[in-house]
């Protein structure tokens, strides 16, 4: 009896299907059609596509203080819930400012009421300051968090969102850019306040 002839997909086409998929329900994600929680039940391999992280990332329910604790079961590993939201940058944490402390405040606050000390002399209160060597981004930091000890750093998940308890070499935004973060990458400056 003769066997039938089955097609053979290419591998290039399922790569390009795939990859359609993943467009697709990113843009999904993007324009809330569907929330970030929904997806990973119907696709829990899409946590590694970058849509997918930003709106995780910048999900609204992260700045409710009645709703960011359903983000809990879904933050990457190493990460923990350390306090609610507040209207706080991601900067002012650092020097416990509210009211718009922005990226040139940061620097200017930094500058003047703190002193640079080795990794090797941090201890805790001191501020951890983290810069990517991404080209004409290398001066500016992309995160900051306080020094907790043990290698740990708490700082703001977002601008206004919950505070996160992350190892000193993780932070948010380098599990949202692991593709750019592979490519190039990064530091981190202890900051001590001055007396």
């Amino acid at each position: 009896m003769a066997q039938a002839k089955i097609p053979q997909l290419q591998g290039s086409f399922l790569m390009r299907l795939r990859g359609e998929l993943d467009f697709i329900l990113g843009r999904s994600v993007r324009e809330k059609m569907i929330t970030t929680s929904g997806l990973r039940l119907l696709r829990p391999a899409l946590n590694s596509i970058s849509e997918v992280k930003y709106s995780a990332m910048n999900d609204k329910r992260l700045l409710d203080e009645e709703q960011y604790r359903e983000f809990e079961k879904f933050m990457p590993a190493g990460f923990s819930f350390a306090g609610k939201p507040e209207n706080q940058t991601v900067f002012g944490y650092c020097f416990d400012e509210f009211d718009n402390f922005g990226i040139d405040r940061f620097l200017f606050t930094l500058d003047e009421l703190t002193e640079e000390v080795s990794e090797n002399e941090k201890k805790k209160g001191d501020i951890a300051v983290y810069y990517t060597d991404y080209p004409g981004l290398s001066e500016i930091p992309v995160h900051a968090g306080l020094y907790v000890g043990d290698d740990v750093v708490r700082s703001r998940w977002i601008n206004g969102g919950p505070v996160v308890e992350h190892h000193m070499d993780e932070f948010p935004q380098r599990w949202l850019t692991e593709c750019l973060w592979d490519d190039f990458g990064y530091s981190i400056d202890f900051h001590r306040k001055k007396d």
